[in-house]
């Protein structure tokens, strides 16, 4: 298992999710780090290959501006991929 920070600047939303292939895509909510405008989470994850976005305000999808890597998915949008190794 390794921690993984996940942030995303949005200093106008109110609310701001992740879901991704670790969580079953269900929505797991970020907390404001102060009032920076930046919102986190950390989770464990096992080695592997995952693919996520982010929701913001419950419907708008956005990819990792810090991770390069990203894919269609079958909807029409695009997930960012985290490969997480040992």
């Amino acid at each position: 298992m390794r921690t993984h920070r996940f942030v995303i600047y949005q200093p106008e939303a109110k609310r701001v999710e992740l879901a991704g292939s670790f969580s079953g895509w269900k929505k797991i909510p970020l907390k404001p780090t102060g009032q920076s405008g930046y919102l986190e989470t950390t989770l464990e994850l096992p080695e592997g290959e995952y693919r996520f976005s982010y929701i913001v305000e419950g419907g708008r999808r956005l990819t990792d501006p810090t991770i390069a890597v990203r894919e269609i998915d079958d909807f029409g949008g695009e997930n960012s991929i985290l490969r997480v190794k040992s």
